[in-house]
């Protein structure tokens, strides 16, 4: 279990965020020695698009930091803090490695301000972020839930409709690639298991006497 101190995780997100205005006969890697830890290689990454994040979240869960990945992103919107991108990966950072019932609701914040500013660009449909609202839709379904199902109730019926309708847009989005690689099968794959849901808790509604 790696602890990354604050110095630590500045130095990371320094180190992945201007990396790539480096040169590699700069520096190649960064050498972060936390309090009695063991010394840790960093590699400046490319944080331009998904692939980079990515890799970001890969060392994050394999240096077991995943508890402290949301200290990780808060640092690297403090460098940029306009930054779309950065933006959106904090909150697919939140739903997939935060546990807490804090995660969706600090996703959903994000995710509005995303929307809001798309709105105002008069910009088509983001696709990744209707992509990070589905899983943040279908974890709150799977709340309670055995297994892999999603359980639908009168209050998340609403929520489970919206998604359908605004995933479309998503499904349909040939070409589309997100985090790690999601594509709109992917999404697909989420939508119609969020549609049988939807179909179930219809049933159980007409069956009721």
């Amino acid at each position: 279990m790696m602890r990354t101190n604050r110095l630590a995780t500045l130095l990371l997100a320094l180190g992945l965020a201007l990396g790539t205005a480096c040169g590699r006969d700069h520096a190649d890697v960064i050498p972060v020695l936390a309090e009695g830890e063991s010394r840790v290689d960093l590699v400046p990454l490319d944080l331009a698009g998904h692939a980079g994040f990515d890799l970001l979240d890969q060392f994050i869960q394999t240096n077991g930091a995943a508890g402290e990945a949301m200290q990780i992103y808060e640092d690297l919107s403090r460098l940029a803090p306009d930054n779309r991108l950065v933006l959106l990966r904090a909150a697919h950072a939140a739903l997939i490695m935060d546990q807490s019932d804090a995660a969706p609701r600090l996703a959903s914040s994000i995710l509005e301000r995303l929307r809001g500013d798309a709105a105002e660009a008069a910009d088509a449909p983001d696709l990744d972020v209707l992509f990070v609202d589905l899983i943040r839709i279908t974890r709150l379904l799977a709340a309670g839930a055995q297994a892999d199902t999603l359980v639908i109730t009168e209050a998340g019926a609403p929520m489970a409709r919206q998604a359908l309708e605004h995933g479309e847009a998503l499904a349909n989005a040939t070409g589309w690639k997100g985090p790690h690689g999601a594509t709109a099968a992917d999404a697909k794959r989420m939508l119609d298991a969020i549609a049988a849901a939807l179909r179930d808790f219809e049933a159980r509604g007409t069956d009721a006497p």
